[in-house]
């Protein structure tokens, strides 16, 4: 019955991310049409380039907020922001001008910002640790379920019908989260006991094990604000290590051109020179790459988080070349529709199951409890400036380098992203909470030699010898007591 919970919760606090694709996406449906001297708003390039854009310098913008959202709550916060979003999509289901739609997209990006990281942190804090890599991992599943969603509108509804769509979703959406109860670390970390009890007991399933568990999350955190560590905190590897690989991952995200093809999917298809519809095509080599976000649910735990993403960045920047050699080779349009087609699913499928994933899986898991006020927010800025910035310089450098020069522009960035990816993210498979915090305490990154000649004594080890693995499996991911005193700071 708790894994059953367990999992519903998550696909309750998932649902969230799909309203993510849907605002995402909204722009490829909607842009042919605003463009159309019918809509009444006459927008040129420079407009849909803000229109497609705005969005995501919203989220830039409201990741600061993440930090009282946090001090708010997991569940209550993603409540909150709902009907906010339901107001901002009515100004673009009705705006009157370029002006009033940018404002409802600007609006709907600043709460999106402010509460992104809540459906990962949510689940991470009510899931098991063999079923958080796949259930935290499911939220790229749902942000394709939204993109698929709001291209097929575009086949058969308005750009205003599809704004009404979005609204309706965000009105109705926290009736998902009314029957769950808030998280048991954050009730704890709060001082709410006997909340956090029944939260454990509701989750897991398990009456004997909720007072072990209580007992840990109260351990790890902060005894004077769990929301607000000390600065003396910061200069702590287990502080300064995540932030650095985390930082690193969100970046290759951004740069990996994969924002750009759900904002401007329809117009990527016009660039490289087919003949297939490309509202069409985007509905196909989205639906396609869907299925790289049901495998993750598979393989983060199976394969690991790191080969994933090594894996997912190389085969993307080679996708990024295909697709740039067919618009500057390729004559055949129909050849041109089948590299574009297949190149799009491919780096689209590869995200989806490695860089994607990751990134959410790396926000769940790997920040400690007690600096994610400080880490998520600034991890989460970096990767929205770094899309906003994707985002509204595609035409510009579609005009500039030709869309065959932006496509290896997006497969360099891949490449050097992929090496730094080598470098600094490190495995965490099966690894509690507790053990991957005191990993980053004795700074293990892959760059170092001394860490990788750690792994293969790991490898090597009987589990029940290995330092990092010392620690009890909890029931429930709380925050863990550690399985080793950690090293004073450096």
């Amino acid at each position: 019955m708790g894994k059953g919970r367990q999992v519903l919760g998550s696909l309750a606090a998932n649902g969230f991310l799909l309203a993510y694709g849907l605002q995402e996406g909204y722009t490829t449906p909607a842009l042919p049409q605003l463009r159309q001297a019918g809509s009444g708003l006459a927008v040129s390039d420079e407009d849909a380039s803000w229109i497609g854009s705005i969005f995501l310098l919203g989220i830039a913008i409201g990741t600061p907020l993440q930090g009282p959202m946090l001090a708010l709550g997991r569940r209550r916060s993603l409540m909150f922001v709902s009907p906010v979003m339901c107001l901002g999509s009515l100004l673009i289901t009705f705006p009157n001008s370029v002006a009033m739609l940018l404002a409802g997209r600007f609006v709907n990006g600043v709460c999106m910002g402010s509460v992104l990281p809540m459906p990962h942190i949510f689940i991470s804090e009510t899931v098991a640790p063999e079923l958080r890599g796949a259930l935290v991992g499911a939220g790229m599943f749902g942000i394709n379920i939204g993109l698929i969603t709001v291209y097929s509108l575009g086949l058969a509804l308005s750009w205003q019908q599809i704004g009404g769509f979005i609204a309706a979703f965000y009105g109705l959406y926290p009736l998902l989260l009314w029957p769950l109860p808030e998280t048991p670390n954050w009730l704890a970390t709060h001082g709410r006991d006997q909340e956090a009890r029944r939260s454990l007991l509701f989750y897991s399933g398990d009456a004997a094990g909720a007072e072990t568990e209580l007992a840990r999350i109260k351990e790890r955190s902060t005894a004077h604000n769990p929301d607000l560590p000390p600065v003396s905190e910061l200069r702590r590897r287990a502080f300064y290590l995540p932030l650095l690989v985390s930082v690193t991952v969100t970046l290759c995200k951004a740069t990996s051109g994969t924002p750009a093809i759900h904002l401007y999917s329809y117009d990527m298809f016009v660039a490289v020179g087919g003949s297939a519809d490309p509202l069409q095509a985007s509905v196909v080599s989205t639906a396609l790459s869907s299925v790289g976000s049901v495998l993750a649910f598979v393989l983060m735990d199976r394969a690991g988080r790191r080969p994933l993403f090594l894996l997912a960045m190389l085969t993307c920047g080679i996708c990024w070349v295909a697709i740039g050699s067919a618009a500057l080779l390729v004559s055949d349009p129909i050849a041109t529709d089948w590299v574009a087609i297949l190149g799009f699913s491919v780096a689209l499928f590869v995200y989806n199951i490695g860089i994607g994933p990751v990134g959410m899986v790396i926000m769940g898991e790997m920040i400690p409890l007690r600096y994610r006020t400080i880490i998520s927010p600034l991890q989460s800025m970096i990767m929205w400036i770094a899309s906003f910035a994707v985002g509204k310089t595609f035409f510009q450098l579609r005009d500039a380098l030709n869309f065959f020069g932006l496509c290896f522009l997006y497969a360099s960035t891949c490449a050097l992203f992929a090496v730094l990816g080598f470098l600094l993210v490190p495995e965490t498979k099966g690894k509690t909470l507790s053990e991957i915090e005191e990993m980053f305490e004795q700074g293990t990154l892959p760059v170092s030699r001394r860490a990788s000649a750690h792994y293969e004594t790991l490898k090597d080890e009987p589990e029940e010898k290995s330092a990092v693995n010392r620690a009890s499996r909890p029931p429930v991911y709380g925050t863990e007591a550690p399985s080793s005193p950690p090293q004073e700071p450096i």
